[in-house]
């Protein structure tokens, strides 16, 4: 069985058992999400009714002016009050509402928990515990490390990890359970690039398949932070009830896959 099929498994089984003592916080936090989106809705449909209110006022004065109301009767309506504004005033006043309004919405905080770069206080994690070195090596420009210093917090229930970078190191947390699984220590060149100076991966046990795992945390590091779409990396042990499973219970996304060579 191979490390990825290993941690979805665990990933999955934990949701029934050793992830109970952590429901409240797996239910903390889609409800945080959900308060946060309705709050945003809210502000966004006021505006949106406003605007529509605006422009239906203008319909009905139109429509008044075409059908010849007399005019004591466009004076008793609040609807009509505008009758006499040109064209252009009108097109400026909605102009005008559009921009104000655009930057209130520009000016809005962001919600919680959703401010980068992403620290360890930006999500609920566990400490990491023990751990094996690993052989995985990248190395990255400066404009990628700039990307990789901001890490990942996750915005949906697909989203499966939660990373940030502290001390030089990028830690890398399970978004559900808040388990810690790898830590990359990176070393910054003069120019501003960086390397990979040492890896671990959290565990007790030996590890059959290194390769494996070696190209699963690639896999995160390219394609979650940097988007560099490398395929996901199947074990020629692994198997699954159908394709793209072991992919979606470890990282939540949907790349084309390649086996990996038994080595």
């Amino acid at each position: 069985m191979g490390v990825g099929e290993n941690i979805a498994t665990e990933s999955l089984s934990k949701i029934s058992t050793a992830s109970i003592a952590g429901l409240p916080t797996l239910i903390k936090q889609p409800k945080v999400l959900f308060e946060s989106g309705i709050r945003r809705i809210g502000e966004r449909i006021k505006l949106l009714t406003s605007f529509v209110q605006r422009i239906v006022t203008r319909l009905l004065e139109k429509t008044a002016e075409r059908i010849g109301l007399r005019k004591s009767e466009k004076k008793s309506s609040s609807l009509l009050r505008r009758r006499n504004q040109s064209d252009a005033e009108w097109e400026n006043e909605v102009q005008a509402f559009i921009k104000e309004h655009s930057k209130r919405l520009k000016d809005m905080p962001p919600g919680p928990r959703r401010s980068y770069p992403a620290t360890s206080k930006s999500w609920d994690i566990k400490p990491f515990g023990r751990a094996i070195e690993i052989p995985y090596s990248d190395n990255f420009t400066a404009e990628e490390y700039a990307r990789l210093k901001r890490g990942l917090i996750p915005e949906a229930m697909e989203e499966k990890w939660f990373i940030y970078f502290e001390d030089h190191e990028l830690h890398f947390h399970r978004g559900w359970t808040g388990q810690g699984i790898f830590r990359v220590e990176l070393q910054e060149e003069e120019s501003g690039d960086a390397s990979v100076k040492r890896a671990l991966f959290a565990t007790d046990e030996a590890v059959s398949d290194m390769v494996h795992l070696v190209e699963l945390l690639r896999f995160l590091v390219g394609n979650l932070l940097l988007d560099r779409r490398l395929p996901f990396p199947r074990s020629m042990s692994s198997s699954e009830p159908a394709p793209g499973v072991i992919q979606h219970s470890f990282s939540g996304t949907g790349y084309p896959e390649k086996t990996l060579d038994k080595k």
